[in-house]
């Protein structure tokens, strides 16, 4: 399983045993856990690699959640400074570096006062704001247009689900139906352990209700920057079932 903050510079990836981690980055030089931009980045690619297909879950937020705002779009800054990516801008530059297939966010779990579900209102979001994407400095490798015409063509919102793990497992069927080879979670990293928990077990679930026809690839975990309100990564407590023979 690979974690690595998506809008910072990228650290050295870890991998389950067996699988390969994400190719380097299109014109990036890497240096231990630094990057230096060694040529302007070509044009957003927005037909998946040959070789993998590559799917992307934007886990959804309630909309009633305290500052909804800073935990999916984040925080613009002033200039080069204080930027902090929430989960659609993570999403939309993991896109791109990935030239990835398909992009899906969740969920159906709440409703904005227009009716609109969760994954519908969040999508909606972003196809507002695609003209301030470049508020955040690692976007703008990509021209606005080319990030545009990548997310209008690879978005989809997903409104059945009403809770993580039927998020993930709606997300798994879509990866399926697009013939994605591997996938990426994005979420707050408040968040994104129970997500990564959760993929865990529904790709088991799949397997054995599925067989054949479940989703087989990869799963990943990219943290966005932002958190839930007034909390942080080091406030999230895992609780592993008991399995040391010393204790």
């Amino acid at each position: 399983i690979l974690i690595r903050p998506a809008a910072a510079a990228p650290t050295a990836a870890a991998t389950a045993p067996g699988k390969a981690g994400p190719p380097a980055l299109n014109g990036l030089k890497r240096r231990a856990s630094v990057v230096a931009v060694a040529e302007p980045s070509p044009a957003v690619d927005t037909e998946p690699r040959n070789r993998q297909r590559t799917g992307i879950l934007v886990h959804g937020c309630h909309l009633e959640a305290e500052d909804w705002e800073g935990i999916v779009w984040g925080h613009a800054g002033h200039g080069e400074e204080g930027w902090k990516m929430g989960r659609l801008p993570a999403a939309v530059l993991l896109a791109a570096e990935e030239s990835a297939a398909l992009l899906v966010l969740g969920t159906g779990a709440s409703k904005a006062p227009d009716g609109r579900l969760e994954g519908r209102f969040t999508l909606d979001t972003l196809l507002e704001r695609l003209d301030r994407l470049h508020d955040f400095p690692p976007l703008r490798r990509w021209g606005l247009v080319e990030l545009a015409t990548m997310v209008r063509k690879i978005s989809v919102a997903e409104t059945d689900s009403t809770n993580t793990t039927s998020e993930v497992r709606a997300a798994f069927s879509l990866f399926q139906q697009h013939k994605v080879s591997r996938g990426f979670l994005v979420s707050s990293p408040t968040h994104l352990p129970r997500c990564l928990a959760c993929a865990c077990e529904a790709h088991e679930q799949l397997d054995d209700a599925d067989g054949d026809g479940a989703f087989h690839g990869a799963v990943y975990a990219s943290p966005s920057e932002t958190c839930y309100e007034s909390y942080h990564a080091s406030d999230v407590v895992v609780v592993e079932p008991p399995h040391r023979g010393d204790r």
